[in-house]
């Protein structure tokens, strides 16, 4: 298995926890999976999707856009409490603004959306004046991560109307020596990407926990479950790839007392480029 070195460029976010590879057991021709010509050639193939990665970060797409997010807490396997949001999320100074418009179906006051947005516009004008030395686990950036791992092509299989390779990847250990919760977080993760095959675009991606995470040994926070599920499509009015969805598991303890088991369900809906106007998607499921 080769491991490639890519060089590291300047980085693009995708939305929080937004882990872009995936991870499942690896199975021989799953279902949906062809054999029916050769895999091509691993170095080439990863080339030109790192290829992707790093123009898709020069010329990140800002579209104002939608997000319906669902969050189930759990007590045990029982729903202890669900709550359905919507956000509105538009840009300021390259920064997305996250403004909620609607909870468990009811509507914001008109006001209270207004002074949202006004304080969230603020507070990024105060971060840029004065940044925070604080870590913040908002986002992952992918391309510091490339040559972080090893990566094997696995199969193909069909995605809809598209063709993916489907390629894992596993943490190289000693890659990771910040002592950052990021990076303890991605130093155990592995998982799974399927790439379109044409495109060299990622089109889906699941990621699993290697064992227990433990953040300052433990005290601070451990994870002991982390699934996460992402999905992208191609919008062709608009000619470029979007995130379609992003699902999070995740049992965590911090410090001793606190305790999450938790699914964070998103969908991302009403996309419409700045530059482009009258462009608009509906809802999924509607």
């Amino acid at each position: 298995m080769r491991v490639l070195h890519r060089p590291v460029a300047s980085c693009v976010r995708i939305p929080a926890f937004g882990l872009v590879l995936g991870a499942l057991l690896a199975l021989p021709l799953a279902a949906g999976q062809t054999a029916e010509r050769p895999l091509p050639s691993q170095q080439q193939f990863l080339d030109e999707v790192f290829d992707k990665i790093l123009d898709w970060e020069r010329h990140p797409p800002r579209p104002n856009h939608r997000e319906r997010r669902i969050t189930t807490d759990y007590d045990g396997d029982r729903v202890s409490e669900r709550l359905e949001e919507i956000y509105r999320i538009t840009w300021y100074r390259e920064q997305p603004v996250y403004v909620l418009e609607a909870k468990n179906g009811k509507p914001m006051p008109a006001n209270y959306i207004q002074s949202q947005e006004a304080r969230k516009l603020k507070a990024i004008d105060d971060e840029i004046a004065k940044p925070s030395n604080k870590e913040k686990i908002q986002a992952i950036y992918l391309t510091p991560l490339l040559q972080r791992y090893s990566y094997k092509l696995m199969g193909r299989e069909h995605l809809g109307d598209r063709t993916a390779v489907k390629v894992r990847f596993d943490p190289i250990p000693g890659k990771f020596p910040e002592q950052k919760i990021a990076s303890k977080i991605m130093e155990n993760v592995y998982g799974y990407g399927w790439v379109d095959e044409n495109e060299k675009e990622l089109m889906q991606a699941v990621v699993d926990n290697n064992g227990s995470i433990h953040i300052g040994w433990g005290i601070l926070a451990n994870i002991s479950q982390l699934h996460i599920h992402y999905t992208r499509h191609y919008l062709p009015e608009q000619r470029f790839w979007f995130v379609r969805s992003l699902k999070v598991r995740a049992k965590v303890r911090i410090f001793f007392w606190t305790s999450y088991n938790r699914l964070v369900e998103s969908t991302f809906y009403d996309v419409n480029a700045p530059d482009i106007v009258g462009i608009r998607y509906a809802e999924p499921g509607r």
